[in-house]
């Protein structure tokens, strides 16, 4: 049973005389204080103006301090724009202070002083709007005893008489906007203390929530909609950093919507939180319910009459993507009405139960105390809970070990295909059951038992429609939940074609192999691509944001840029975009864009490969021997490189070494791409030898293994001859 602040009205019969006499004692003994009726005067408050003002509704109306009768004949106001009161964020109050003057307050006030009580509200300084001033009527009789009142306030507050009731539509496809909107409420009475609030049926409400680390109170516009949305899904009201906010529920996701009496208004509020399941919701509803009912509302009377179970779903065609559902009962709403709660947050028995501390209960002997708590969960020896026997989910598996598939196209898994087991604590429970969701066609039957502990699939699973959807499995045991998530996505494909740049179809493209995984990513390693005379392509779903900038191979000396271009000297490949309906090896089609080599042969079984989102090139350095003192080509330095290593792939020279065995008659050369810049140190034995060095070209063009081109620069020593070997240490 849950506890917080709703209470029917508790007096019946002769006991409810005896509560009217008691209720009178201050008439008895001359401390009347308050109104003699509601009917006499009527309040306003300007949110424009800042002006609260009161005034009778004929020719006066009269009011008591501590037995002090005073009479009003004309409107009496006072303005919150520093003139009477400076207003600011928070919760109000207006009243007559025991000397009969208006005034306005943001410290609650005093039951016993003879303050006559006028009205609350809430003022949204964000906004400049005041919540709840309409229906908050505090207008109470000047009969009342102080100390009954008090009492009242304290221990039972505001309580539920009758009516009240949401007219919704539940279990509808999401295809109308009524299946997720509140036709009506119909008319019915809260009682707060001695004031009969009659709400007539109403068609439309504000949405309360809060905001930012102080739980700022802010509604939305009335309307008939059962949630607020700002952008697809609707929202809900997630505290996350020490502070509230408005947040999209996820796709799939549900969450609540709680409806609420404040004096004599109905207001919608919106959950906090979003669950994986109805089951998980309906269990929330409880827990939500009890934190706002401890004092999270800065209103005092408030009754909490119902929540709604809302799911939400792209797929759902209506104007907030969701639909109100039924509960596990098959009720159109969780019903607070008739539920007993404690006054203004006050702690249950089960409660100070749990919150009994722990006592040594060894050597107990006679009057030892055993309590069970209200839940049946808890064994505690003179407040020392010794046995626990809580339910809960130890463990919960669908048996499938890779949680990331290639996505495909209709059945994914056969029925009886995906084996679950499930283990308890203090179990078994009463109820288990496995749903699956996210598949583009549901389960039929929707459900499968799982008490014993294990249960197959009762219908075959379906991948999701969306290309990088999850297929989710939830275990609801007696409330608890558990679920286990495979997640889907197409992948990279690359592989060698006949075909040239630009002319690749869906044919070339399905013919290629997919990188395992499955792996979509636009930056990383492929190796060991088979050997073949021909071109060398990489292709990647459309959908995806972002393209590959640069293809590197290592040909046995490092990484280098490849040419995937139409012109040789270009990083960036040149993008094929548009090949339509490409399936993958699961049957999922979708359109694919692609880039091929400018030349044919790069893959021979051994070299790997990088496709990457840098653009930054990467080349040869190349140093060895020649005997030949100027007039370098291509073919000079790319066959007379030193055996130590004499090539490596680089994209920075600094403190290079490079050893060299140069005969009487054989200058060194070193040559290096020219983007690199100006090499500024030559250091041979410790001593700079870079004057020692002509600059032979700074304009050669050289091919690289991949096709890539581009300028290089190439020095050449002045003499030939060096000593065998010689290092030198190179920097630019």
């Amino acid at each position: 049973m849950l506890y917080f602040k709703n209470k029917l009205n508790p007096f019946t019969g002769k006991l409810q005389k005896i509560v009217d006499a008691f209720k009178s004692i201050g008439f008895l003994t001359g401390q009347l204080t308050g109104f003699p009726n509601r009917t006499d005067s009527t309040y306003s408050w300007d949110d424009g103006t800042l002006t609260f003002s009161i005034e009778p509704t004929g020719s006066s109306f009269e009011f008591w301090n501590r037995g002090i009768k005073r009479t009003v004949t004309s409107t009496q106001s006072i303005v919150g724009d520093g003139t009477d009161f400076t207003i600011a964020e928070g919760t109000w109050y207006f009243y007559y202070d025991p000397d009969g003057v208006l005034s306005a307050s943001q410290t609650q006030w005093d039951f016993f002083d003879g303050t006559a009580f006028i009205s609350v509200g809430y003022w949204d300084d964000t906004n400049s709007v005041m919540i709840g001033m309409a229906p908050g009527d505090e207008r109470h009789s000047h009969r009342r005893n102080p100390e009954w009142h008090w009492d009242q306030h304290e221990r039972i507050g505001a309580w539920y008489e009758w009516g009240l009731t949401p007219t919704v539509t539940v279990d509808g496809n999401g295809s109308l906007d009524s299946h997720a909107e509140i036709a009506a409420v119909t008319a019915g009475e809260i009682h707060d203390e001695d004031i009969e609030h009659e709400i007539d049926q109403t068609t439309s409400w504000q949405m309360l929530y809060f905001s930012g680390a102080g739980a700022l109170l802010r509604a939305t516009a009335a309307s008939v909609a059962a949630v607020d949305v700002t952008a697809t899904r609707p929202n809900y009201n997630e505290f996350t950093g020490g502070a509230w906010q408005v947040t999209e529920v996820d796709n799939t996701k549900f969450t609540l919507t709680h409806l609420i009496a404040i004096h004599n208004e109905i207001f919608k509020l919106m959950g906090q939180n979003q669950y994986v399941s109805a089951v998980a919701a309906q269990a929330g509803a409880e827990t939500e319910i009890l934190n706002i009912s401890t004092g999270m509302i800065p209103l005092p009377e408030t009754v909490y009459l119902a929540t709604f179970i809302i799911q939400c779903q792209d797929s759902y065609t209506n104007s907030y993507n969701a639909r109100l559902i039924s509960t596990a009962e098959g009720d159109d709403f969780v019903d607070w009405r008739l539920v007993e709660l404690t006054a203004n947050g006050g702690t249950s028995a089960n409660q100070r139960l749990v919150d009994l501390v722990d006592v040594d209960d060894t050597n107990k002997a006679t009057n030892t105390i055993l309590m069970v708590n209200a839940a049946g969960n808890h064994v505690y020896v003179d407040g020392s809970s010794i046995f626990d026997f809580s339910f809960s989910i130890a463990s919960f598996s669908d048996g499938i070990a890779d949680t990331s598939q290639l996505i495909g196209s209709g059945v994914w898994i056969v029925s009886d295909g995906v084996s679950f087991t499930a283990t308890y604590n203090n179990g078994p429970p009463a109820s288990a059951v496995v749903t699956e969701s996210g598949g583009s066609t549901g389960w039929t039957p929707s459900s499968v038992s799982i008490v014993a502990g294990s249960a197959v699939s009762p219908a075959a699973t379906y991948y999701p429609a969306s290309r990088t959807g999850t297929v989710t499995f939830t275990l609801t045991a007696d409330l608890e939940v558990d679920t286990e998530s495979v997640s889907f996505s197409n992948t990279l494909r690359y592989g060698n074609s006949t075909l040239t740049q630009g002319n690749q179809t869906e044919a070339s493209l399905e013919e290629l192999s997919e990188v395992a995984g499955p792996n979509e990513s636009r930056s990383q390693t492929i190796s060991n691509i088979a050997t073949t005379a021909n071109y060398l392509v990489f292709a990647w779903a459309q959908a995806l944001s972002g393209n590959v900038t640069q293809v590197q191979g290592d040909f046995g000396s490092g990484y280098v840029t490849c040419a995937f271009a139409s012109a040789a000297t270009t990083v960036a490949p040149d993008v094929q975009s548009d090949v339509t309906n490409v399936a993958n090896s699961a049957g999922f089609s979708e359109t694919f864009e692609c880039i091929t080599s400018l030349i044919t042969g790069l893959a021979n079984g051994t070299n790997d490969f990088k496709v990457m989102t840098s653009s930054t090139a990467q080349n040869y350095v190349y140093w060895g021997e020649l005997n030949k003192s100027s007039g370098y080509t291509e073919a000079d330095i790319e066959g007379n490189y030193a055996t130590e290593p004499g090539k490596v792939a680089t994209n920075t020279i600094s403190s290079r070494s490079m050893t060299v065995n140069a005969a009487v008659d054989e200058y060194v050369y070193i040559a290096y791409p020219t983007r690199l810049g100006t090499i500024s140190s030559i250091l041979i034995g410790g001593f700079e030898s870079v004057s020692d060095f002509t600059e032979d070209t700074t304009t050669l063009a050289v091919t690289n293994d991949g096709g890539f081109q581009e300028n290089y620069t190439v020095l050449v020593s002045t003499y030939p001859g060096f000593s065998d070997p010689t290092t030198m240490v190179v920097t630019i």
